[in-house]
């Protein structure tokens, strides 16, 4: 049926976001990342430790996805690990080189039919205690 979702992007209101917007797949911000516009008047998501994205699937199968994360790093670089839902990492660890803007990575995993419960998870370098990561949406 016809209806109209009035939303404040919550994480509970991505899902059927996706679904209005045709997508299998989403994903989210966690309360560890700040919104900051450059004077370029671009938009990014800024975080400073160790952050999460999460991951969500609205298919009801599990399906295979290529996750890519595009970025700028601080010096350094950062690590990235992948979560399932059951909280166990997925695969090995991705070490992610400082660079001005670009593709860090590209990894294909299954992601189940789970909402909100696959995190990708960004730590600080060894011997560092801060982590600097930008993205933009």
């Amino acid at each position: 049926s016809d209806h109209i979702l009035i939303s404040y992007n919550t994480q509970e209101d991505l899902p059927e976001l996706a679904r209005l917007q045709g997508r299998e797949y989403f994903h989210f911000f966690g309360q560890d990342w700040q919104y900051a516009k450059d004077r370029q008047m671009n938009d990014w998501w800024v975080a400073a430790g160790s952050a999460t994205i999460g991951l969500g699937n609205i298919t009801g199968e599990s399906g295979t996805v290529n996750l890519k994360v595009n970025g700028l790093g601080q010096p350094g670089g950062c690590v990235l690990n992948l979560y399932g839902p059951d909280s166990r990492k997925i695969g090995e660890s991705i070490n992610l080189a400082p660079v001005l803007f670009g593709k860090w990575c590209s990894r294909t995993f299954r992601l189940i039919p789970a909402l909100h419960r696959s995190l990708l998870k960004f730590f600080p370098p060894r011997g560092r205690s801060k982590l600097s990561c930008l993205f933009m949406p």
